[in-house]
């Protein structure tokens, strides 16, 4: 999984990774704000996750796959924050290959994924106009005069 922080108002480049300066993911275990994202700051790979039981707390669920993408601007403001992070071992620094590659396989799931929701739609459409004719075929058989 990937993320960033593009404007939506900002064209798509060649690459993924165009346009953006620093990659990171999670290490598990190690709670990294994205620094400037507001409040709260969502965590960098990992995110809270509730308990189903009541008066239980949650936990966090972990996401080390997921590739954080940094814009200049984020990454010259909070350098110092994201370096001793790295050095600590809280983050892991990606390349913007992986990051590209990441992006490319969401979308060609994501693809996928809406080829299986139109096959099954049109199977269902299908059925249903199967199954319409069908009642209406035994609906003028059982009408009377009708030959059997």
């Amino acid at each position: 999984m990937a993320t960033t922080n593009r404007p939506d108002d900002k064209p798509a480049a060649e690459k993924p990774s165009a346009g953006f300066a620093l990659f990171f993911s999670s290490v598990e275990g190690h709670l990294v704000p994205r620094y400037g994202a507001g409040s709260p700051a969502p965590y960098i790979g990992a995110s809270s996750v509730a308990d189903p039981r009541p008066g239980k707390p949650g936990g966090t669920k972990w996401d080390t796959a997921q590739i954080v993408a940094l814009t200049e601007l984020e990454a010259r403001l909070y350098r110092k924050e994201y370096a001793d992070a790295v050095a600590e071992g809280a983050l892991r620094v990606r390349r913007p290959e992986e990051f590209d590659r990441a992006v490319e396989a969401e979308q060609r799931e994501a693809a996928q994924a809406a080829e299986r929701a139109a096959k099954a739609k049109a199977k269902a459409e299908e059925e249903e106009a199967k199954a319409k004719a069908k009642a209406e075929l035994d609906a003028k058989r059982a009408a009377p005069g009708a030959d059997a």
